[in-house]
């Protein structure tokens, strides 16, 4: 393959990030709802909870940059973003990975 890998934008919702159900985090229930070409409409639809992304449960959505390819992995481009829902404002706010990942892992949500 020559030239630079296309990238696709992928929005996954998640129930929630329990840090004392032992060793790993539980995540809950989630679910990949939908991808783009563009980040910026990616980011537009999650931000402003389109289409109801919280559907009352989802509190938490990782939004991943994904490199066309099989196993996606940093060294390829992929990256994750983290919001959090704000009931008040029915949006999505941005939030440090920290809060969702385990030290040293980065899970890939949608893909791999």
């Amino acid at each position: 393959m020559i030239g630079e890998k296309q990238m696709i934008y992928v929005i996954t919702t998640f129930e929630k990030v329990d840090r004392n159900a032992g060793y790993w985090i539980k995540y809950g229930s989630q679910r990949t709802v939908g991808y783009y070409f563009n980040y910026e409409d990616a980011l537009e639809v999650l931000t402003n909870n389109i289409c109801d992304l919280w559907e009352t449960c989802y509190d938490y959505a990782a939004l991943e940059a994904l490199p066309e390819g099989l196993y996606p992995h940093g060294r390829d481009g992929y990256d994750v973003e983290y919001f959090h829902y704000n009931i008040d404002k029915d949006k999505y706010e941005p939030i440090d990975k920290f809060e969702v990942e385990q030290s040293g892992v980065m899970p890939i949500w949608s893909i791999g």
